[in-house]
């Protein structure tokens, strides 16, 4: 009978993984291209029941997992450079995990810092999910970013291709301009949308954290790939 159950739990867990990756697009899609539809979707699938929400896009904290910290685990699987951090592949996916989080928490802190509701756990469980719905973009275009780092390294190899590795900088350093960029645009939609914040004041607000953190970006890239 216990077997009869793995068995189910593992149809269960098979078929959830296929619906997310056949999802992703979809997701990036609406998020991308209908920002304050995306908005409006989270605030009202948050208060339906649990095993009733995301339905239509995936979850949040799944799509934000799947092309951020898991793509960007799975390709420095594939050109074998996890041997930086002299860790295993799951402490790998920690720190990346963790990296990508800090750009989503301190958003998520000052939010909750210009939002007149109580903080309640709830409430910033709501939060916490706009935020992964609204990053999920940047977070892609940063990963990415360490990502070709990490393929023009893998393709220099023990040989020396200046173009290569400049190129590899190149298309680092843009992607990202762009994510921070998007990151600025949809943090500052989400602060008119649900704090009723003019473009303006909106945007300052949501200047603040690429501020303080772009410029720690650009030394990454030298410390993790050439």
């Amino acid at each position: 009978m216990d077997f009869v159950k793995l068995v189910q739990s593992a149809d269960d867990a098979i078929y959830e993984v296929m619906a997310w990756i056949m999802m992703v697009p979809k997701s990036l899609f609406h998020i991308v291209f209908q920002p304050k539809r995306s908005i409006t979707y989270v605030k009202v699938e948050m208060e339906k029941k649990p095993d009733e929400r995301f339905d239509e896009y995936l979850s949040p904290v799944i799509l934000w997992f799947l092309v951020g910290p898991l793509q960007n685990t799975v390709f420095n699987i594939l050109v074998k450079e996890t041997d930086y951090l002299n860790a295993n592949i799951a402490n790998y996916l920690f720190y990346s995990v963790l990296g990508s989080l800090i750009f989503i928490t301190s958003y998520t802190i000052i939010f909750g810092f210009f939002s007149k509701q109580v903080l309640k756990k709830s409430s910033l469980k709501r939060v916490f999910y706009l935020q992964c719905y609204v990053l999920t973009p940047y977070t892609l275009f940063v990963t990415g970013a360490d990502t070709v780092i990490k393929i023009a390294s893998f393709i220099n190899g023990s040989q020396s291709y200046p173009l290569i590795a400049n190129l590899g900088f190149i298309v680092s350093v843009l992607l990202i301009i762009v994510g921070v960029f998007l990151a600025v645009v949809y943090e500052t939609i989400l602060f008119q949308v649900e704090l009723g914040f003019k473009w303006g004041k909106a945007f300052l607000i949501a200047t603040i954290i690429p501020v303080i953190f772009s410029p720690c970006l650009l030394p990454l890239l030298f410390i993790k790939g050439f």
